[in-house]
C-alpha cells in the first residue's frame, strides 16, 4: 500500500517521540542526527509535541561558544496512560504518568467458567476504574488505554479473532470495553504490544532492528524494523505442547497512540512483559 503524506509525518513524529523518549534530555539538533530528518522537519514536530504536552522545554544544554541549544524531554504532567494486560487467568492493569512512573496498580482473577467475552470486558473495566481511583486523579486526564490480549487479533477492526483457551472466535472485543470504558481504547496481541514495549523502554531502547522471542507452551516473536513494528503472526509447536500465537503479558499497546492518532489520544503505555 502506498504511503501517503499524512503516514510520512506520522511516522516522522513516532520516531522524533521515541528517541525524545530514549535520550531525554536533548537538543533538535540531536534528534535531526538520530532521525536522519532535516532539523526544519523535526523543529516542526517537537513543536506538534510541545502542542500535545507530551513533551516540555527544559532549559540549554551548556556551551562553550555560539548560541546554546534548547533541550526537550518528557512531560511527565502531560497525562495518565493504563496499559491492560489480559492472560487466561488474570487481568493486570498498570497507570502510569508521561514518563511512565507508576502510579497505581490492580488485578483481577480471572476464574474458571468466568472466560466470556462479557465477563473478562467487565474485568478490565473494573480493574481500569480501580487504578484511575487510587491514582487520585481526574479521569479527563487519561489519555489512552492500551489492551493487549491472547490469541489472534486484528488490532485495525479491535477483533479478538481466535483465542483457543477461551474458544473466542471473532470477538468484537473493542466494542465490548468501549461499552464499559470511558477512554480512548486500543487493542493488541501480547507479543507485538510486547515488541514496541522493548523497542521503546527495555533493550532495543534507542535501535532500529530488534526481535522479541516468547518460548512458553509455544513459541512466538515479535519483529521491529525500522523502528516500527513489522505485522505478521508467527505460531510453533513446542515439545510436548500444541501449537499458539505469539503470547507474552506485555501491555504496551497503546504506547505510541498519540503520535498515530494525536487528535483522539496520546501513548498509553507500557508495563512489563514477562510471562
Amino acid at each position: 500500500m502506498k504511503r501517503t503524506s499524512r503516514d510520512i509525518r506520522t511516522a516522522n513524529r513516532y520516531e522524533v517521540l521515541r528517541q525524545i523518549i530514549a535520550g531525554s534530555p536533548t537538543s533538535r539538533q540531536e534528534l535531526a542526527a538520530a532521525t536522519g530528518l532535516s532539523l526544519a522537519t523535526v523543529a516542526t514536530l517537537v513543536g506538534e509535541l510541545l502542542d500535545l504536552r507530551m513533551i516540555t522545554e527544559v532549559g540549554f544544554e551548556d556551551s562553550a561558544g555560539g548560541r546554546p541549544r534548547g533541550l526537550v524531554a518528557v512531560d511527565a504532567s502531560g497525562g495518565a496512560l493504563i496499559g491492560v494486560d489480559v492472560a487466561e487467568t488474570y487481568v493486570h492493569v498498570e497507570l502510569f504518568d508521561l514518563a511512565l512512573n507508576v502510579l497505581a496498580r490492580a488485578d483481577e482473577e480471572t476464574r474458571p467458567g468466568g472466560s466470556s467475552p462479557e465477563q473478562v470486558a467487565g474485568q478490565v473495566a473494573a480493574a481500569v476504574s480501580s487504578v484511575v481511583t487510587r491514582a487520585g486523579i481526574d479521569p479527563a486526564r487519561v489519555l489512552g488505554v492500551g489492551v493487549s490480549v491472547p490469541g489472534q487479533v486484528d488490532r485495525d477492526r479491535g477483533v479478538a479473532e481466535y483465542a483457543p483457551n477461551w474458544d473466542w472466535h471473532e470477538v468484537p472485543l473493542l466494542d465490548l470495553l468501549a461499552e464499559r470504558v470511558a477512554h480512548p481504547l486500543y487493542l493488541d496481541n501480547p507479543l507485538r504490544a510486547c515488541a514496541v514495549a522493548e523497542l521503546w523502554f527495555g533493550a532495543a531502547r534507542g535501535r532500529g532492528d530488534a526481535v522479541v522471542v516468547n518460548l512458553g507452551t509455544g513459541v512466538g516473536a515479535g519483529l521491529a524494523l525500522g523502528g516500527g513494528l513489522h505485522r505478521g503472526s508467527a505460531t510453533a509447536r513446542a515439545s510436548g505442547g500444541t501449537p499458539r500465537s505469539c503470547w507474552t503479558a506485555g501491555c504496551a499497546t497503546a504506547a505510541t497512540t498519540a503520535v498515530w492518532r494525536p487528535t483522539s489520544a496520546r501513548p498509553a503505555s507500557c508495563g512489563t512483559c514477562a510471562n
